[in-house]
């Protein structure tokens, strides 16, 4: 099954740095695609023990050590320290500032959680929780790409000080097996060519480096990808 639309819903709200986040909340993150590929290099395999222990593949999904569930609105102060940080911003795609405070941030998640219900699966954005402590610790999104007809991008941010410790990796290997079971054949990761975090992050879900695109956002990106066959366990059905 493939997502031809990608529905938008942004609130009319007063203030300056609102409005601007809710323009940018549908280009907030990603650094992954779905879509079709020109190359047959073999990708390589998530860790088994993070992918085995996903529960039921229905959302919320549920981790070792993680929660991904939807959004909700009180989650704006959770969120600021994840799209506040100049250091997620920087390497976002498309580019775009750093959101700017709370009510901005509130902004961001009013539009969002308006979208969630109308997209088309797999699209969709989530909070990543601990489950520990139930803090949020980052975001997950998977929507389509420019020209927006067919390639998804799927992408996660983590706030600054949860990155070390394999939340990106056990929240983002769950959600490529989810994404497979709703009938997605492949996933590519693209990541800016000095975004050495991304290209690690996309190596350690196993995916494995096809080339280089010009395609999406006016930008120049390396291509990583991942197929249903090359996950561990059990195949995916689609």
């Amino acid at each position: 099954m493939r997502a031809r639309t990608s529905a938008r819903f942004l609130r009319r709200t007063t203030g300056d740095s609102t409005r601007c986040a809710l323009a940018a909340a549908a280009a907030l993150p990603l650094r992954w695609v779905h879509g079709r590929s020109r190359t047959d290099t073999p990708a390589g395999r998530p860790p088994a023990a993070l992918l085995g222990s996903v529960k039921d593949m229905q959302m919320p999904l549920r981790t070792g050590r993680l929660e991904v569930r939807d959004w909700r609105l009180s989650d704006a102060e959770a969120a600021l320290p994840i799209y506040g940080a100049e250091e997620v911003a920087h390497w976002l795609t498309p580019a775009m500032n750093r959101v700017a405070d709370l009510p901005a941030m509130r902004g961001v998640l009013q539009a969002w959680h308006e979208a969630q219900p109308n997209l088309v699966r797999p699209s969709g954005r989530w909070a990543v929780e601990r489950l520990s402590d139930g803090e949020v610790v980052g975001g997950l999104v998977i929507r389509l790409l420019p020209p927006y007809d067919e390639d998804l991008e799927i992408g996660w941010q983590l706030r600054p000080d949860a990155w070390g410790h394999g939340y990106a990796t056990e929240a983002g290997s769950a959600l490529i097996r989810w994404a497979f079971e709703q009938g997605v054949d492949e996933l590519f990761a693209v990541a800016r060519p000095r975004n050495e975090r991304a290209a690690a992050m996309a190596r350690r879900v196993g995916m494995e480096w096809v080339g280089e695109t010009g395609k999406y956002y006016d930008m120049r990106l390396e291509v990583y990808r991942i197929r249903p066959a090359d996950l561990p366990g059990p195949p995916v059905s689609g």
